[in-house]
C-alpha cells in the first residue's frame, strides 16, 4: 500500500496540474524538496509546475518529445535506431496494424486495428504496424553522457485474446551477451538524443520474423520494475554509479485486473490484507472505489530462485484476488 511507503499520500480523481501546484505548495511550500515525476503524470504534462524544486528525473522538454510521436519518432530516424513502421492516417489495409494513444500508460490506449469505426482515441492516438516477437524492457539511470543498465526484463499482455494490449506483468530476463550489447548501444543513443536523466526504461521487440531489434516506446519515469529495482539494489538505486547486479533470483510484478464491475469494500479490503502477510502488494484500490471491468484491483509481486516458481505464486495470488471479487 501506498500508506506504507509514504510519509503523506494524496488522491487525484482527475489529472489537474492546478491541483499539483496547490498539493506541492502544501507539502513544499519553501521549494526545497526534490522531485521525480512519476507514471500518469510524465505522460500528461503540459507546463512546469515543479518552480524552484530540483527535479531528479527528466525535464518537461525531455517528456513532451517523448510523448510526441512525430517529434519521438523523428529522433530514432536520424538517430538510425530501427522502429516499427507509423503513420497518422487510418493505414488502408487495417491488418497487423495498432492504433495508439499518444500519452498510453501500461498499454491501456494500444489496441489491434479492427475495421469498424474508429472513434476511441479522438485526436490523439497514432498508427503503428503490429511486430510479432518477444517484449524485453531494459532499466537503465542516466546521467549527463553515460547510462548504468540496471536490469533486463520480458513482459506479457493482460489478455492476449483482448483487442486492448494492456500490460500483464514483468519478469527479470537474463540476455545473450551478443542481444545484451546490442541493446545497449541502442539504448545509449536513446539516452544521449533525448537527453535522459535518472531513472528511464526503453521497451523493444526482438522480431520472431528476423531477430531485428526495434523500439516501441521509451519511458521516462519509474515503472512497473521499481520494486524489482529496489530489491535488488536496495537504497544505491538512485546512484548515479551503479554496476548492474546479476541476481540469481527471479523477480516479478503483475498487474491483477478486475473481471467485473464491483465495489472495494471493507470485506474485499481484510482479505487482501490477510494475503499481504504471504506475498507483497502494492497499489491496492481505495476503500468504497469501484473498480469497474479490466481495471486494476492491485499489484502483486514475488520472486523466488526458479522462474517456474515465480510465476506460479504470481497466477495463484492473481486467481485468489480475482476470486474475491465474485
Amino acid at each position: 500500500m501506498l500508506e506504507s511507503d509514504c510519509e503523506q499520500v494524496y488522491y487525484l480523481n482527475n489529472y489537474s496540474e492546478k491541483k499539483i501546484r496547490i498539493i506541492l505548495d502544501q507539502i513544499d511550500p519553501f521549494e526545497t524538496k526534490k522531485i521525480l515525476i512519476g507514471s500518469g503524470f510524465a505522460e500528461n504534462i503540459k507546463t512546469n509546475y515543479l518552480g524552484k524544486r530540483e527535479n531528479i528525473g527528466n525535464s518537461f522538454k525531455t517528456l513532451k518529445n517523448l510523448n510526441s510521436p512525430d517529434i519521438f519518432f523523428d529522433k530514432l530516424r536520424r538517430s538510425k535506431i530501427t522502429f516499427p513502421k507509423w503513420k497518422f492516417d487510418v493505414p488502408k489495409n487495417k491488418k497487423n496494424w495498432l492504433i495508439k494513444g499518444a500519452k498510453s500508460v501500461g498499454g491501456l490506449l494500444v489496441q489491434k486495428l479492427k475495421k469498424e469505426k474508429i472513434n476511441k482515441f479522438s485526436c490523439n492516438h497514432y498508427f503503428q504496424k503490429f511486430v510479432e516477437g518477444d517484449v524485453v524492457s531494459v532499466q537503465f539511470f542516466s546521467y549527463k553522457n553515460n547510462i548504468n543498465l540496471l536490469s533486463t526484463n520480458s513482459q506479457w499482455v493482460y489478455k492476449k485474446a483482448d483487442p486492448t494490449l494492456i500490460l500483464g506483468g514483468v519478469i527479470t530476463k537474463q540476455l545473450t551477451e551478443d542481444l545484451s550489447r546490442k541493446i545497449k548501444t541502442i539504448t545509449k543513443k536513446i539516452s544521449l538524443n533525448f537527453e535522459l536523466n535518472g531513472l528511464n526504461s526503453v521497451d523493444f521487440i526482438i522480431s520472431k520474423k528476423n531477430k531485428k531489434i526495434y523500439v516501441i516506446e521509451v519511458n521516462g519515469r519509474p515503472g512497473l520494475t521499481i520494486n524489482s529495482l529496489k530489491e535488488i539494489y536496495g537504497e544505491k538505486l538512485f546512484i548515479r554509479k551503479n554496476n548492474f547486479i546479476f541476481s540469481k533470483k527471479f523477480y516479478s510484478s503483475s498487474i491483477v485486473y478486475s473481471k467485473k464491475c464491483f465495489l472495494f469494500d471493507k470485506k474485499i479490503r481484510i482479505k487482501l490484507k490477510k494475503v499481504q502477510d504471504k506475498l507483497k502488494i502494492s497499489e491496492i484500490g481505495l476503500y468504497n472505489e469501484i473498480i469497474e471491468e479490466k481495471k486494476p484491483i492491485c499489484i502483486i509481486h514475488s520472486c523466488s530462485k526458479s522462474k517456474k516458481k515465480t510465476k506460479h505464486i504470481i497466477e495463484k495470488y492473481s486467481k485468489k484476488i480475482i476470486d474475491f471479487t465474485k
